[in-house]
């Protein structure tokens, strides 16, 4: 399909002023988290979109309603955050892969301190305009302090689908379009307008509800290693034993509660999102 040039978007966890590749920040879960350090600036560029186009924000409301005929997805995403809690709304966040990646190529190199991983459950019904198109997921934004930055204008998109969850598999657009080595690696974008309470109907304004399901410290998936532990290799081996290594901590802390709820695939589709155009504003 034809695509335009990758662009670096702000990273699933790190929240107001963040400029990295998608953050991915996580609220508390019992027990509470504790008074953690203030945001840590990042370093990579924003996105924006092309030719100097003015980001538009999400509050547009859809342009119809109705219930979608989609499946109901229950599944876990992740944050990592060293910071005050968000919510999953006007967010990004990931699979636990995509948010070791985050942790291990943008926050490990600058030192960061005081790295927490913040498990959600979701639950998420596709609105009926994104399925018809084909897929259960859209295009995954950009978000940065609570601020939809594309790619493209984000208020047409939900205008035009509804207010659908965002995913991108890690190599593939937005970003980062190269190799990252952890397989499973997916990253979301969650916009407030789609979240309701109870159980999403797929309205153009419910599409999904969350609830915190537990938080470890990074130095909980370190163990003795320390920072040694990311220095462990590169390759999709070594780094799913990292993906492991996270996956045990929060076993060992919330024995009682699924060790893994597992997504369905994200299914973007370019081409197929934006009829074919190359344009993506």
């Amino acid at each position: 399909p034809t695509q335009p040039p990758s662009q670096e978007t702000p990273a699933p966890g790190f929240p107001s002023g963040a400029t990295t590749a998608p953050p991915l920040v996580v609220p508390p879960v019992a027990p509470p988290l504790p008074p953690v350090p203030q945001p840590v600036e990042s370093t990579a560029e924003p996105t924006t979109p092309p030719d100097g186009a003015t980001p538009r924000p999400s509050s547009a409301p859809p342009s119809t309603s109705g219930t979608s005929d989609g499946n109901l997805y229950t599944f876990y995403v992740y944050r990592a955050q060293n910071t005050d809690d968000y919510g999953l709304v006007d967010v990004n966040a990931g699979s636990l892969p995509g948010t070791m990646w985050f942790v291990q190529h943008d926050l490990v190199p600058r030192a960061v301190q005081g790295i927490k991983l913040v498990r959600y459950k979701v639950r998420y019904q596709p609105p009926q305009a994104l399925l018809d198109a084909g897929m259960k997921f859209g295009v995954r934004f950009a978000y940065n302090g609570g601020t939809c930055k594309g790619p493209g204008s984000c208020e047409d998109r939900y205008e035009e689908y509804g207010y659908f969850l965002g995913c991108n598999n890690l190599g593939e657009f937005p970003y980062p379009m190269f190799e990252t080595h952890y397989p499973g690696g997916v990253w979301y974008s969650l916009p407030q307008g789609g979240r309701c309470f109870g159980d999403p109907t797929g309205e153009l304004d419910c599409t999904y509800t969350f609830t915190a399901a537990g938080w470890v410290d990074i130095a909980d998936v370190e163990g003795d290693l320390g920072r040694g532990f990311w220095e462990a290799g590169n390759t999709p081996e070594d780094n799913a034993a990292k993906v492991q290594a996270a996956r045990d901590a929060f076993r060992r802390k919330y024995h009682f509660m699924p060790d893994e709820l597992a997504p369905p695939p994200c299914d973007f589709d370019y081409d197929r999102f934006y009829h074919g155009q190359p344009d993506f504003r």
